[in-house]
């Protein structure tokens, strides 16, 4: 798959992460690994599936979190677009460098904790949703 599938997944994710709402969550999903965002009020706790890669921590994952041993990245919310196109970029080398994935083969969860309603990630430009 081009470059330019990545690149522009990256951006569609970069904006959509600046717009999401308290306890919306996004998941990505390769047949490899996943990563997850969730909103707090505070702030936004962005993860990876801990595969043993090294590369891993060279994107700057940092240490696991105490729910799910995932290996996570906390920031302050809100925070600038400049963040969020980092935090977009972790994700997508993530996914493409570490975890091999094809952009077509992805699959999303997109949904709000509180409410359990879903929200559509289209903008992303992945087709497939992940079964529950």
């Amino acid at each position: 798959m081009p470059v330019d599938r990545w690149a522009a997944l990256s951006e569609a994710l970069a904006l959509g992460l600046t717009r999401l709402a308290i306890d919306d969550f996004l998941v990505l999903d390769a047949a490899a690994g996943y990563v997850q965002c969730y909103q707090h009020d505070d702030r936004l706790l962005t993860e990876a599936l801990d595969t043993g890669d090294p590369r891993l921590r060279e994107l700057g994952w940092g240490d696991p979190d105490e729910v799910d041993q995932n290996l996570s990245v906390v920031v302050a919310w809100p925070f600038s677009h400049g963040a969020a196109c980092e935090l977009a970029e972790r994700w997508v080398r993530t996914l493409r460098d570490v975890y091999d994935a094809d952009p077509n083969t992805l699959r999303y969860l997109a949904a709000n904790a509180s409410s359990n309603d879903d929200w559509d990630a289209g903008y992303l430009g992945i087709a497939q949703r992940l079964d529950e």
